[in-house]
């Protein structure tokens, strides 16, 4: 992926919902409803009026959400489908639909209570522009029965070292002993063959620095832990995002980063865990869109 498409990534759907020109609320005209939150995650179908929403849709301030259909679960305790609302503050707001005999809820869209000045506004502003765009692409891969949640995170590459970051450990052991990270160029595809592959030290579940053979450049990859299986090397656990930074790029990097983790760990169980890796992995796109790498210009 060229810098020019990542930067179209990060900056254009600012409307978030619509085709439109870009435009942020705050340039919204007043006679236009503002946009002050997004389709997180859904289950189901589930409207704002007449509209049928879906995953990265902008919602405008007074919106009213509702389940499109009177689903029901079978029993009391069974949930059938769910959506979680994100507000531009960063906040959470989940409804869940329907038990038997309950009412199906309602949600009105609140009003922006942030300035937009804050970097939490920033990384959410961005998370949303490109979930709007590309909101399928965040999903883990999970393999060979593992069972931990790999997280996505960020690195310094430096004299021939990568040293794990902010997010770190951004692997743990899968059952299997690791033994290789594969890392493939991050452009929205699935990986290809052009793959640079770094064997891990023992045990690697405590790795924090990496000596690095491989031609490496700072960039965004997709990774994905290998490992001792039953018929040799194979995927063990999930696969997650690493952005590789140079000395120049890191600090800026984990101070934003930082405050992406922040953001994801205040919203407890009101977002799934893959959710909040989903977040991580849209914020690591916008940073590198600010950085050369693999497939840019």
């Amino acid at each position: 992926m060229n810098r020019a498409h990542l930067f179209a990534l990060a900056l254009s759907f600012t409307a978030f919902g619509s085709e439109q020109p870009a435009q942020t609320p705050s340039a919204v005209a007043p006679t236009q409803p503002t946009i002050t939150a997004f389709v997180y995650e859904i289950q189901g179908d589930w409207s704002a009026g007449r509209e049928r929403l879906r995953k990265g849709q902008g919602l405008a301030e007074g919106s009213v959400i509702r389940p499109l259909l009177a689903q029901k679960a079978q029993d009391s305790r069974q949930i059938v489908s769910f959506i979680v609302l994100m507000t531009l503050d960063g906040k959470p707001l989940r409804l869940d639909c329907c038990p038997v005999n309950g009412t199906p809820p309602s949600l009105k869209v609140p009003a922006s209570g942030q300035p937009e000045a804050t970097l939490s506004r920033r990384i959410v502003e961005a998370a949303a522009r490109i979930f709007n765009h590309r909101g399928e692409m965040f999903a883990t891969t999970l393999a060979r029965g593992a069972e931990d949640v790999s997280r996505s995170g960020i690195a310094k590459l430096m004299d021939g070292w990568l040293e794990l970051g902010e997010g770190a450990p951004v692997f743990q052991r899968s059952g299997a002993m690791l033994l290789e990270l594969w890392l493939w160029p991050e452009s929205g595809a699935a990986p290809s063959d052009a793959k640079t592959r770094i064997t891990l030290p023992l045990p690697a579940d405590q790795t924090a620095k990496i000596k690095v053979t491989a031609n490496l450049r700072p960039g965004l990859y997709r990774a994905q832990p290998m490992g001792a299986t039953k018929t040799g090397l194979g995927a063990v656990g999930r696969d997650f995002y690493l952005l590789v930074n140079s000395p120049a790029t890191y600090e800026e990097s984990a101070t934003y980063f930082r405050q992406c983790l922040a953001i994801a760990s205040g919203w407890s169980n009101q977002v799934s865990p893959s959710g909040k890796e989903e977040f991580l992995r849209a914020s690591l796109l916008d940073l590198a869109s600010r950085l050369d790498g693999p497939g840019k210009q």
